[in-house]
């Protein structure tokens, strides 16, 4: 039987015969009718784009994992390291012929002025995206210079835009620190939402004695699950169902804080509270304090999940929302997998997290780099909208010590939000207690 009603979505009913058994879990079937592609509409479409030679080593290991349902395009002033890359990658060379391929030195100025010569090129690479995950390894010319140019043009197209970061290693040297500090600075005036993955990270998963490629893949299996994890939540159909417009909620309300994607992954009794530690521990994430957390999303996939597990997993998230004062919400998925056998999956997005006050990427930058920096110019054509929360009080100085604001300035940018109230111990859910410590 099928009921269609003009202005409504058209349904398809299946009613048993009469011999069939009123146990059978198949008795009715209740779902959308599909006439045709023409009255579907298209999935989301999620770009990739790798920006320098590190943000095209990345792309490389994510192609050659098979992840699908995402489209590849690196972006690079170094025309000998695009055309190293598998074919099916597309590669956009930045800056005009004049340049000849040749670079950035490790000169932001540089990557930012070929990425302003190249706007068309990057409006046509991002054209019809609803998500585009831009990804650099921070402290070089090309990636540092041109990954805020291109985030602000996905935004001057509506597209959301999440930066997913690295950030150079302690014993790197001080002008790549002092690059890496000033995009990521941008980059929070810019995006939807910024990762940041600290490169010193990598010595808590890898034995020292292992091979620097081999190290480095541990950080592009990292980057490549969290792209994934966010795809397969926008494309997966599920019990719960979570769509483009749930993540494009919880992204969007990210603010001045930085974005968590975990996936934590589980067996036997616990599982679920064990699954979710994971996803929120991950030992690649930047230190962060989840007492600032706006929003979160979650994806729970497992075979034959138990009402008191997925009973369990609201309650944990709904315990850490209310400790932090989120005023953005939870968003929970789940997705009926027979694959997973005995294991609990579950994929994490909470935005708005606050940088721990140890944090590699909170070093200073000093006055006179920070000066000879404001006087570079964005594409002004190309510059959004900020949203800054307008104060109803004249601004006042606050001294960097003084708990309760947050401030942070790339440029001509500055972003101010108040800090959320700071939790007590008891605040917080017993389960993460000890990220409080």
């Amino acid at each position: 039987m099928e009921h269609t009603d003009t202005g409504h979505e058209n349904f398809k009913f299946s009613i048993p015969d009469e011999n069939q058994s009123p146990l059978s879990s198949e008795r009715f079937k209740f779902e959308p009718a599909i006439e045709g592609d023409a009255d579907v509409s298209p999935p989301a479409v999620v770009k990739v784009i790798g920006v320098g030679g590190g943000g095209g080593n990345v792309l490389s290991y994510m192609a050659a994992s098979d992840l699908s349902g995402v489209e590849f395009i690196a972006a690079n002033t170094d025309i000998q390291d695009l055309r190293s890359l598998p074919d099916e990658i597309r590669k956009l060379q930045l800056g005009t012929p004049r340049r000849r391929g040749l670079g950035a030195g490790m000169n932001p100025s540089t990557g930012e002025a070929a990425a302003k010569e190249s706007i068309t090129e990057i409006e046509d690479a991002l054209d019809d995206a609803n998500l585009v995950f831009v990804i650099a390894c921070l402290g070089g010319g090309t990636g540092s210079g041109a990954a805020p140019v291109i985030s602000e043009v996905a935004k001057e197209k509506d597209i959301l835009t999440v930066a997913i970061v690295t950030l150079p290693l302690m014993e790197e040297q001080i002008v790549r620190k002092r690059n890496a500090e000033i995009c990521l600075r941008d980059l929070h005036g810019i995006a939807d939402s910024v990762v940041v993955i600290p490169n010193d990270k990598l010595s808590k998963v890898v034995d020292g004695s292992m091979g620097f490629s081999d190290a480095f893949n541990e950080m592009n299996d990292f980057l490549a699950e969290s792209v994934k994890g966010v795809a397969d939540v926008i494309n997966t159909a599920g019990l719960w169902n979570l769509d483009y417009k749930d993540v494009e909620s919880v992204l969007a309300s990210n603010g001045d804080g930085v974005t968590l994607i975990g996936k934590g992954i589980a067996t036997g009794q616990n599982r679920a509270e064990n699954a979710v530690r994971a996803a929120l521990n991950s030992p690649l994430m930047e230190d962060t304090d989840l007492s600032g957390a706006r929003s979160v999303l979650y994806n729970v996939r497992a075979n034959d999940l138990s009402f008191d597990e997925a009973r369990h997993i609201m309650r944990i998230f709904n315990e850490i929302m209310i400790a932090s004062g989120g005023s953005g919400g939870v968003f929970p998925g789940i997705v009926d997998d027979p694959s997973m056998g005995e294991q609990l999956e579950i994929t994490v997005l909470l935005t708005g997290v606050d940088r721990g006050v140890n944090s590699p990427s909170t070093m200073e930058v000093d006055s006179h780099h920070r000066e000879s920096h404001s006087t570079r110019e964005r594409p002004k054509v190309y510059r959004p909208e900020r949203r800054v929360e307008e104060q109803s009080e004249p601004s006042q100085t606050v001294p960097e010590e003084q708990e309760g604001a947050r401030v942070m300035s790339g440029g001509s940018r500055t972003i101010s939000r108040p800090a959320g109230r700071r939790l007590n111990t008891s605040d917080i859910p017993a389960l993460f207690r000890d990220q409080a410590d």
